[in-house]
């Protein structure tokens, strides 16, 4: 802290995190949060989030967080990404499994709104793959490591099968779906009730654009309610309350029109297993990493098993 951003802290207290580690920065002079990145974080990813957040905070956009500093060079601490950033007032409203209150769940949406109408005015920085169906990668043979644990030693036991129905469902989604009509621009990516700060009822910020990248935001939208309208933590079927799932589209739409009306169906048919096959695949990319534990009710399982059945019923 005082080497780089010149701050002498007075006090340091952990604020937790799954996969990075963020730390409050107390001064005399105000507060700040340390993040610390998990090890395999690359460093396109790490340019694209200061990109972003670089670009918001010069458009003027207020709800996201605002970097201390960026450097030529990303500092590193090891193999992990050091950033710092201003504190902003505000609290998480609800943990990732739990149901904020209709009318936050308006704000987070009609806010998501606001927040793509100023990711739409940053230029890519790269090829952008305009108007095409992007496709997922899949990860390489699962690991030893995952022996460890009942969950990991399920999913060595299932690897072929899921592959090849991820791979079906990723075949239906490129040929249900006009993406050569969707909204391309940059989106968060992982908008949910983890990443979002409330102050007194009110909306303050989205959080974490570690995930940023260029998309559609049909497609953003979407996967965004059905992160925050997901129903409980334990590992049975995946559950999600399909009418709260419409309201916050609903106050997604009532805030931004500009989206295609082709993607806007098939929700429990298609839209949930495909968005049960993007969460799978971003545990299992941490947990061959190592950065993630496979384990008992940390949604993965209702996820990858959603997967798994897609073309058996």
């Amino acid at each position: 802290m005082i080497k780089h951003f010149g701050i002498h802290p007075r006090r340091l207290s952990p604020l937790g995190g799954y996969s990075n580690q963020n730390t409050l920065v107390e001064t005399d002079t105000g507060e700040y949060v340390a993040r610390l990145s998990r090890h395999n974080r690359h460093l396109d990813s790490v340019r694209v989030e200061e990109h972003v957040l670089q670009s918001l905070e010069d458009g003027g956009y207020t709800k996201a967080p605002r970097l201390v500093q960026r450097f030529s060079t990303p500092l590193q601490m090891g193999h992990r990404f050091l950033h710092l950033f201003y504190k902003i007032p505000g609290q998480i409203p609800c943990r990732w499994w739990q149901h904020c209150s209709e009318t936050k769940l308006e704000q987070v949406f009609s806010g998501l709104a606001e927040l793509h109408r100023a990711l739409s005015r940053i230029l890519s920085i790269h090829d952008a793959g305009k108007g095409m169906y992007q496709w997922y990668r899949m990860p390489a043979a699962p690991p030893a490591a995952l022996e460890s644990t009942a969950t990991g030693r399920y999913v060595i036991a299932q690897w072929e099968h899921f592959c090849e129905s991820a791979n079906k469902l990723q075949e239906a989604a490129a040929r249900l779906f006009p993406w050569d009509k969707g909204h391309y621009q940059w989106i968060h990516g992982d908008v949910q009730l983890e990443n979002v700060l409330f102050d007194q009822d009110q909306l303050t910020a989205f959080l974490d654009f570690e995930m940023v990248r260029w998309d559609a935001c049909e497609k953003d939208v979407i996967f965004s309610a059905f992160r925050v309208c997901k129903e409980g933590p334990e590992d049975g079927l995946f559950r999600y309350d399909a009418s709260r799932l419409q309201k916050a589209i609903a106050a997604y739409r009532n805030t931004g029109t500009h989206l295609h009306d082709g993607f806007f169906d098939r929700y429990d048919a298609f839209w949930k297993p495909f968005f049960c096959m993007d969460q799978a695949l971003v545990y299992l990319h941490n947990a061959f990493d190592q950065v993630w534990v496979l384990e008992d009710n940390i949604g993965f399982m209702p996820c990858f098993n959603e997967v798994l059945h897609y073309y058996e019923w």
